[in-house]
């Protein structure tokens, strides 16, 4: 099936239009109306990621590309992003540590000034 067949229109659709038919196909097969996703949802999805950039479309009109690029090009992305998440937590659990270091600092600071006034 074609990723236009997908969308119900013609590939000679334009951008807005072809935009327009992607949002009614995906409210009609959105996980919240549905109780999870659907295979249908996941390939609306897909079917995006390829007519929504017009790079793309282009080359898929000219069987340049496949889906089956696009899920192997998803798959390289996913494992950069993974390790980019990876190193972002780690450096943020190092800044809460040094955050909550300050912070005990700043109170032993606060009661050193605070004993021995009187009120």
């Amino acid at each position: 099936m074609s990723l236009y067949a997908l969308l119900s229109v013609p590939s000679t659709t334009t951008a807005p239009l072809l935009k327009k038919a992607y949002h009614r196909a995906l409210l009609a097969s959105h996980p919240d109306k549905h109780q999870g996703f659907s295979d249908a949802f996941i390939k609306l999805r897909k079917a995006w990621k390829i007519l929504g950039d017009t790079e793309k479309r282009e080359a898929y009109d000219k069987r340049e590309i496949t889906t089956s690029d696009e899920d192997s090009d998803n798959e390289d992305n996913r494992d950069r992003k993974g390790k980019r998440r990876k190193k972002y937590k780690e450096e943020t659990e190092a800044e809460k540590m040094q955050r909550k270091q300050d912070l005990m600092e700043e109170i032993e600071k606060l009661k050193n000034e605070y004993v021995g006034k009187t009120e």
